[in-house]
């Protein structure tokens, strides 16, 4: 099999290889020997192993606006723990920053996330795929700011979970999206005891919402 393909993913099993091809997209260079064309297009990348990430690093985001992240990352259920990062005044913030490609099956336990304008634990920016995501990280922003992706833009974010904090302007936060232009939102869910008052997609557009809504924990 072709390495990089769905049978033969790219596989990142530390953090600092996850840093190595954060680098990679957001400078357009080589990772691990595959050149980055066109956002790493059509190039399948998967964890290897539960990555925990030190805390001394300050997470630079996956994905720029000049240079976003257009292949494709499976997290294969595996966990990404005390993710964290402090960027208050940088736009497009999360594990990912800025992507048009497909981010599946990613799990997000402990740390946090803070940014600017367009703040998501998965993904400051998509007009891609989101799907089968768990995050479990706190998310603090400003405008588009949502518990897994801040703006989507014509993108489709489906059957995914965020069972912990997010806050943002009032006019564009949500638990699931902080806003969404065009694309869907279905089978989503959020903890509405952590996130009250907090709608699945704080504003949207031309936007299918479908089943996606908060659930009550069982107190304990």
């Amino acid at each position: 099999d072709f390495v990089g393909t769905r049978s033969a993913p790219i596989r990142i099993s530390t953090a600092h290889d996850l840093q190595c091809f954060a680098n990679a997209v957001n400078n357009c260079t080589h990772y691990k020997g595959f050149a980055n064309i066109e956002g790493f297009s059509d190039v399948v990348f998967a964890l290897g192993a539960n990555i925990h990430v030190p805390d001394s690093i300050n997470w630079v985001p996956i994905g720029t606006e000049l240079n976003p992240f257009c292949g494709l990352f499976n997290g294969e259920g595996l966990a990404i723990s005390n993710i964290m990062a402090e960027r208050p005044f940088d736009k497009y913030v999360g594990l990912f920053g800025y992507s048009t490609g497909g981010i599946s099956k990613v799990v997000l336990v402990g740390g946090g996330i803070v940014g600017g304008d367009y703040t998501g634990s998965i993904c400051g920016y998509t007009s891609g795929t989101v799907e089968s995501c768990l995050t479990a990280v706190t998310v603090r922003g400003h405008y588009y700011t949502g518990g897994v992706v801040g703006l989507s833009s014509g993108a489709d974010i489906k059957d995914c979970i965020h069972v912990n904090s997010v806050s943002g302007d009032p006019s564009s936060v949500g638990a699931i999206c902080g806003k969404a232009m065009g694309g869907f939102v279905k089978h989503c869910a959020f903890d509405i005891q952590i996130c009250p008052g907090l709608a699945a997609v704080g504003s949207y557009e031309q936007t299918q919402i479908m089943y996606s809504e908060g659930y009550m924990t069982a107190e304990m």
